[in-house]
């Protein structure tokens, strides 16, 4: 009976969450004006109108009712909380960036430390404790850097926490965490009407900051030894493919990399080649699910194997991304 009313309460949450993902998406709609919430067009974006933005407020809630209820560790919920807030103020305020990235180390710091089972831990691997941090930052930022059309951002979360859940079903892995998983995926099922084909509200960086630095949490997390790292990250291998291909380019040209753009390679497809945002957006989705898939094979074959696959999936992105910029000189 205690099984079943643990199943119970599991469904009931999926529908709270899908409702309140959307409800978020709403609220925007009707009150963002009002609260400051709205994203001017400007040299780096993909809209020509301004667009309420902030809709991510919905899974944020989601979020913390999860966690309330299923009594997720202090530690998580506080730093996830903060990286929402911080991305929340940003969508209300301009303010450096170079400023929010020093917040965000400290966040991701305070989430490793306070988070790790350091009794398992040898002096070697307390050495690569700071790579966490540059790992969940980046992740969490790479997210954002991608969230510059009609629904990518949102596809993308659904099919990732999508294939983290198979994951934790196929693999074995200690699933405490599996509920706020499904939890936060049905949240932006719930919001994705707000923003395709057509958007009417942007998920703001209080969306898309928060789900690139919980992603990058399971990870850390559901992480076991390298083989397990490999195979997670591919579950979002075009945000990671398209954003650091495209800062090795910006680096190469020797462009600041705070300074705004739209030199992704998505953006490029919508803006130079005007496909539509939907379609890009549906690309970029249908890649992840058949690389994500694939790993779930290929992991079998041991680390050496699983790693160059990725590499050479890598490597396919930017001859096409390469390719790409070159007809369009950019």
């Amino acid at each position: 009976m205690k099984n079943k009313s643990i199943c119970i309460l599991d469904y009931m949450i999926y529908i709270v969450s899908f409702i309140i993902g959307g409800g978020g998406g709403l609220f925007v709609l009707l009150y963002g004006k009002k609260i400051g919430l709205i994203d001017f067009p400007d040299t780096r974006s993909s809209h020509i109108i301004p667009t309420p933005k902030g809709g991510g407020i919905g899974i944020v809630i989601t979020f913390l009712i999860v966690c309330f209820v299923y009594k997720i560790p202090f530690a998580f919920w506080v730093s996830v909380t903060a990286i929402a807030l911080l991305g929340l103020y940003a969508d209300i305020v301009n303010f450096s960036p170079r400023f929010r990235l020093i917040i965000q180390f400290i966040i991701a710091a305070v989430f490793v430390l306070c988070m790790q089972d350091w009794s398992s831990y040898t002096l070697l691997s307390i050495i690569f404790v700071p790579l966490w941090f540059i790992f969940i930052v980046g992740t969490a930022n790479f997210y954002n850097f991608m969230d510059g059309i009609n629904g990518i951002a949102t596809i993308t979360a659904i099919i990732a926490l999508g294939l983290v859940l198979l994951f934790l079903n196929i693999f074995r892995v200690q699933n405490d965490y599996s509920v706020l998983v499904a939890a936060i995926m049905f949240s932006c099922i719930g919001f994705l009407a707000f923003n395709i084909p057509k958007t009417k509200v942007f998920m703001g960086d209080v969306g898309s900051i928060l789900l690139g630095f919980l992603f990058a949490a399971f990870v850390f997390l559901f992480y076991q030894g390298p083989l397990d790292f490999i195979c997670l990250i591919s579950f979002l291998f075009p945000f990671y493919a398209d954003a650091l291909s495209t800062i090795i380019i910006r680096l190469n040209d020797r462009e600041k990399l705070f300074k705004a753009h739209r030199r992704h390679l998505y953006q490029l497809l919508v803006n130079e080649y005007e496909i539509p945002h939907w379609k890009v957006s549906t690309v970029y989705g249908a890649g992840q699910l058949i690389i994500g898939m694939s790993f779930f094979h290929i992991r079998k074959f041991g680390f050496i194997l699983t790693l160059s696959t990725l590499l050479l999936y890598f490597c396919v992105f930017v001859i096409i991304s390469v390719t790409i910029r070159r007809r369009l000189n950019c």
